[in-house]
Formats: C-alpha cells, sequence, structure tokens
C-alpha cells in the first residue's frame, strides 16, 4: 500500500497521494505546505529536504510545522501537480454539471455544484435581448421557468478546456419542448450553440458565464 513519503499515512479513503519530485505526498501535507509557503526559512547554509532526501539551500527550503523542510524542487513539482489535478478535477465537475441537468435533477441537488454566492451573467440573446445577472435564487426560478418549457435536453460538448480556476466549455444543445416556441411546435426540437464558461473555487462553481445562440426559430 502505498504511503506518504513525508508524513508517512497511508492512502486511504479521503487521503488522496500525489507524485512528487521524489515521492508520494498526501493532501494533508500539501495543504500544511501551502499555509508555510510564507513562512520563513532559517537555519544552516545546507538542509535536508524531508521529502527527497537530498541537501539544497536554505533560503531555497520551507519549514512545515510538524513535517520538516521542503526543498524548492519538491515545491515546485508539487504545486504544478496540485494545479494540474484541480484543473483535471474542475473539468471532470463541469461535465458532471451538464449530465445533472440533462438529467432534470432537482434544482436542491443541482445547487451542490455551487458556491453560496453564485454569480450567473446570461449575456444578451434572443430570449434575454437586455441579458440578466442572477444569484443562486433567481438560477432556480429560471430553472423553474425552463422545466415548463422543455420536456428534455442534451448538451454535446464539442470542445473543453482548463486555464486556473476557470473551464470553458463549447456545447451544443438540444431540447425537445414541451410548448411552441416560434415555428417549432411542440414536441419539436430546438437547437442552440452555447459558449459556457464556469469559475471554479474549492471545485464548485463560483461564477458562470453564458453566451447562447439560438438557430432560427
Amino acid at each position: 500500500m502505498k504511503s506518504c513519503g513525508f508524513c508517512g499515512n497511508l492512502e486511504e479513503p479521503g487521503r488522496r497521494l500525489a507524485a512528487g519530485a521524489g515521492g508520494i505526498i498526501c493532501q494533508d501535507c500539501v495543504q500544511m505546505f501551502q499555509l508555510a509557503l510564507n513562512a520563513p526559512s532559517g537555519g544552516p547554509n545546507q538542509l535536508f529536504c524531508h521529502f527527497c532526501r537530498k541537501a539544497s539551500d536554505a533560503d531555497g527550503c520551507i519549514w512545515v510545522r510538524d513535517r520538516g523542510h521542503l526543498c524548492q524542487e519538491c515545491i515546485s513539482a508539487i504545486a504544478a501537480h496540485y494545479s494540474t489535478n484541480q484543473k483535471s478535477q474542475n473539468l471532470k465537475t463541469a461535465r458532471r454539471y451538464l449530465r445533472a441537468i440533462e438529467d432534470g435533477v432537482s434544482f436542491d441537488d443541482l445547487a451542490s455544484f455551487f458556491t453560496p454566492d453564485v454569480v450567473q451573467h446570461e449575456y444578451p440573446n434572443q430570449f434575454v435581448p437586455q441579458g440578466a445577472q442572477r444569484d443562486i435564487q433567481l438560477l432556480r426560478e429560471a430553472g423553474e421557468r425552463g422545466r415548463r418549457v422543455v420536456t428534455s435536453q442534451r448538451y454535446d460538448v464539442r470542445n473543453a478546456l482548463a486555464s486556473g480556476d476557470w473551464v470553458a466549455l463549447e456545447v451544443t444543445w438540444t431540447a425537445v419542448l414541451a410548448v411552441p416556441v416560434g415555428s417549432i411546435p411542440a414536441s419539436g426540437e430546438m437547437r442552440a450553440n452555447f459558449g459556457v464558461f464556469l469559475q471554479f473555487r474549492d471545485g464548485r462553481i463560483a461564477r458562470q458565464h453564458n453566451y447562447d445562440c439560438f438557430d432560427p426559430f
């Protein structure tokens, strides 16, 4: 069984391990390292990194309370892994979010994807000519209106990109209508191309920008 090379804890449910420059580190130690980034290093001119066991200049090390010293090489490797892993998780969450909408889950379930202070910006389109800004309550109300208009909907993600704490999605949306809309009868299909931009905070959506372009109807 794998264990953290920094504190020795074993991998188990709720404790993820990540590869560093010289071994494996657990999420608890990653968090400790993040808290210690601005701490003074102090000590002699040369220190041994507790993680990779290599000697390093003291000025390039940080001291992690109850753990030991961490060299700059390991700091950079852990930070890069954490950033890449977070981007991957955000992409997966974005896709799960769209699937949840497709599945018609209740808004209470959908709200688990959002931070309490989430803000959505819907930019001007055929349905909302002036655009709109919504907090979580207004998102709930918009979702309830949408349920009365469509019987089912599908989001086909054509492209997805993560950068920093943002995820950008290029999506083709198809919906079966419950009521007539323009020239499309009830039970007919409406299509649109969406640009959806999601900003994440602690794994949840804090900001959503929608650019919606509907096929003629």
